[in-house]
């Protein structure tokens, strides 16, 4: 069975609808797991949405919109790429400038260990420029998805003036710093751990 993970917060329930609205006309078998955030941070969100899951899964953010095949080609994909379930297939985004797995179809021993140093931002880049240097990162280009976020200035603020932050924003923002902190650190040691 295949998990489409969503890790949300309750003022976002108009966007988890079309969310899953959109997964539900998916061509292939799958479960949906959503896990409601209230205490801080995607990371743990997640963390805590695939505890006990010993199987593939494709995270999503509440605010992504996948067409009906995305799912299928993930699968298809995967299975070529990584019989041992050792990789990760990113749908494509046209958003994302570096290698990024912020939408991963993988199993869940693979995603784990990235899911213990951050709050909400980073361990997504990390994760994909890992997977990228051990050669186990696939870009999927038939399995679209759509990301319908607030566009953001380089400040963390919203674009357009009439825009007021959710919770997932304001949780965001309130770690970003210590995050990128992190990030940096990691990356100037090479992600070391990653490759024991």
């Amino acid at each position: 069975m295949i998990y489409v993970v969503i890790a949300t917060t309750k003022e976002r329930r108009n966007r988890l609808d079309e969310c899953i609205a959109a997964i539900r006309e998916s061509t292939i078998p799958h479960s949906i797991v959503i896990y409601e955030n209230l205490d801080g941070g995607c990371v743990l969100a997640t963390k805590k949405a695939i505890e006990g899951l010993d199987a593939e899964i494709f995270l999503l953010n509440d605010d992504m919109i996948i067409e009906p095949n995305c799912l299928a080609k993930l699968k298809e994909a995967y299975d070529k790429n990584y019989p041992n379930k050792d990789g990760v297939c990113q749908p494509y985004m046209d958003s994302r400038r570096c290698p990024s797995a912020g939408s991963p179809y993988c199993h869940t021993s693979v995603i784990r260990p990235f899911l213990e140093h951050y709050v909400h931002c980073g361990w997504d880049t990390e994760f994909g420029q890992v997977m990228q240097m051990k050669n186990k990162y696939t870009v999927v280009p038939e399995a679209n998805l759509e990301h319908r976020r607030v566009p953001m200035s380089t400040k963390n603020k919203p674009l357009y003036e009439n825009i007021e932050l959710d919770e997932t924003y304001k949780m965001r923002n309130a770690s970003r710093e210590r995050d990128q902190k992190l990030f940096l650190e990691r990356k100037s040691s090479g992600f070391k751990d990653r490759f024991v």
